[in-house]
């Protein structure tokens, strides 16, 4: 099963509760609705669906991973202790996709053929993790995993208005 490009650049935001005295923000123990940790997941969820959303033009997939990478960086920042771990594990993952579609020239279905790309993206655990943070990000925050649409190849697509879209599974 192919996993659309989004599901790698959802990520949760954090609420941040400030120790006394200190600049660094103390992690809560969990994320809560409304909180400013999910608010930031939200801005990654979206971020992350207009990374799936912009096709395979490397002029568009670069400027929409970074703005997806960014959010990942500012979840993780306030990522709660009961999911930091596993959120780091998902944005380091996220920071290796984006370096090798950068080293790729931003072109996701040359970046896929790759052999380093076809074992980054067919990475099992880092799927597992992925899952694990959508699943949290629901529970939690209330953010609906909508990353879930079942694909059966890599290739760009295009429909009759001239938009294409791609279905890499990152």
């Amino acid at each position: 099963m192919r996993r659309p490009l989004v599901a790698l650049f959802v990520l949760p935001a954090l609420f941040v509760v400030a120790c006394g005295g200190d600049d660094e923000p103390s992690r809560a123990d969990t994320a809560e609705k409304g909180s400013e940790f999910c608010d930031r997941a939200a801005v990654a969820e979206t971020r992350g669906d207009e990374v799936n959303q912009v096709g395979t033009d490397p002029a568009k997939v670069e400027p929409a991973v970074k703005a997806a990478l960014e959010s990942a960086d500012a979840a993780l920042e306030l990522a709660p202790t009961d999911v930091v771990e596993v959120m780091t594990r998902v944005v380091d993952y996220q920071h290796r996709v984006a370096d090798l579609l950068e080293a790729n020239g931003w072109d996701l279905v040359a970046t896929y053929a790759t052999d380093e790309g076809a074992a980054l993206f067919g990475d099992d655990a880092a799927q597992a993790d992925r899952d694990s943070v959508r699943a949290y990000l629901e529970e939690k925050c209330g953010i609906v995993d909508d990353s879930t649409t079942d694909t059966s190849d890599t290739t760009a697509t295009s429909d009759a208005s001239g938009s294409s879209g791609s279905d890499v599974d990152l």
